[in-house]
């Protein structure tokens, strides 16, 4: 009795490791007002800081986990561009992506606004930026805005540990990673051929230390992990490579095609929080020309992108609400202020948004889902 109690918990302190890798549970969770502002705040401060920089396409990375026991801060990434015909042509900031809703071993590529891309219940508000230099700068946007062409190297069979250089699964940074290699090479017409690409301009995957026992229990506790694709010799020495959002800035330093990534840190009432280098302390006291945090201002009035109702927030989280407006294309101006609420507020922006879906009114275009947040819970986030 004693033996079998012990086996128990020791399997599910295998599992947890694993399971804090592959994301929450699919349990809905409510939305705090605090959590839906910083989120909010953080979307702001990111379109601020492109178009402060003059970014016109980025490799978009948030903390949708914690996966500080693998030595990782990020666990998801996207890329981000200016599309310049959003809004009536104004423009705006939208991100590529893909994601795997819960409980599936499918993934499903999105497109959605900066405020959805950081709305699904992060771990810490942070989110880590790489601005792409020139090829990818110049001839990425136009690409980014074809369904077409982003589903190219869409492989929907989900794993979030997938091989790096093979087609059996694909998660969601390999998406991202390939298609900026089809970016690179415009000849590239499959997944081989980029991780080719890949392999070549000198990728680094980074390596996991996964004892045999902790990936038994991930196989037999979570649909969406597998190793199958791994070498064999590999799965054996419990490592286990993969893409994750660190390699990929590495790799895009290296190589010459980002510049050095930045973390930002969602500005606060009353703390002036900014932009830094990943890795890096904190910045030396501001001089003109540095990169200013936006404030969350004192109540006002309601803005352009106003929070519709039904709303799910608690009720005492209805009397002020944080929103966004925003002029201009993407390099124009950004603000945030908190607004008086009405009745009750909806957990999303409206599809006038600089942060919305890029087109609201079509739930699917092809592969590529543009709901204003996505209805399933991530497991990547």
């Amino acid at each position: 009795m004693i033996g079998h109690a012990v086996s128990r918990w020791l399997w599910l302190l295998l599992l947890l490791p694993v399971l804090a890798w592959g994301g929450q549970d699919c349990t809905a969770q409510r939305p705090t007002f605090d959590a839906f502002r910083r989120a909010l705040a953080l979307a702001a401060h990111t379109a601020r800081e492109l178009d402060v920089r003059g970014a016109r396409v980025v490799v978009l990375a948030r903390a949708g986990q914690d996966l500080a026991a693998y030595g990782l801060e990020y666990s998801h990434l996207g890329i981000a561009y200016c599309d310049d015909d959003a809004l009536s042509g104004r423009g705006a900031w939208r991100v590529v992506h893909k994601l795997n809703p819960c409980g599936t071993t499918r993934g499903e590529l999105y497109r959605q606004g900066l405020a959805e891309f950081f709305g699904d219940g992060l771990h810490r508000f942070v989110a880590g930026i790489d601005v792409l230099r020139p090829p990818l700068a110049d001839t990425l946007p136009a690409r980014l805005a074809d369904d077409r062409w982003l589903a190219q190297l869409h492989e929907p069979r989900y794993s979030m540990l997938a091989y790096p250089w093979r087609t059996r699964y694909q998660q969601s940074n390999q998406w991202a990673l390939e298609t900026l290699a089809r970016g690179l090479e415009p000849r590239v017409g499959d997944r081989r051929g980029a991780q080719r690409t890949l392999a070549r301009l000198d990728y680094r995957p980074q390596v996991l230390r996964l004892p045999a026992l902790t990936r038994l229990a991930a196989r037999i506790g979570s649909r969406h992990i597998a190793f199958d694709d791994h070498p064999w010799h590999d799965r054996v020495a419990g490592r286990i490579a993969t893409v994750t959002v660190e390699s990929v800035f590495d790799w895009l330093q290296r190589s010459g095609h980002g510049d050095a990534p930045i973390r930002l840190r969602a500005p606060e009432p009353g703390r002036a929080d900014g932009a830094h280098r990943v890795g890096a302390p904190d910045p030396a006291p501001r001089r003109r020309g540095d990169i200013v945090p936006m404030p969350v201002a004192a109540p006002g009035r309601s803005t352009t992108s106003r929070l519709q109702r039904p709303g799910r927030l608690q009720a005492k989280d209805q009397s002020r609400f944080a929103g966004i407006s925003r002029t201009g294309s993407c390099t124009g101006p950004v603000a945030i202020r908190t607004v008086p609420a009405g009745s009750e507020w909806s957990i999303r922006a409206t599809a006038r948004s600089a942060f919305s879906a890029t087109r609201p009114t079509a739930p699917k275009v092809g592969l590529i889902h543009t709901d204003a947040l996505s209805r399933k819970r991530a497991w990547q986030r």
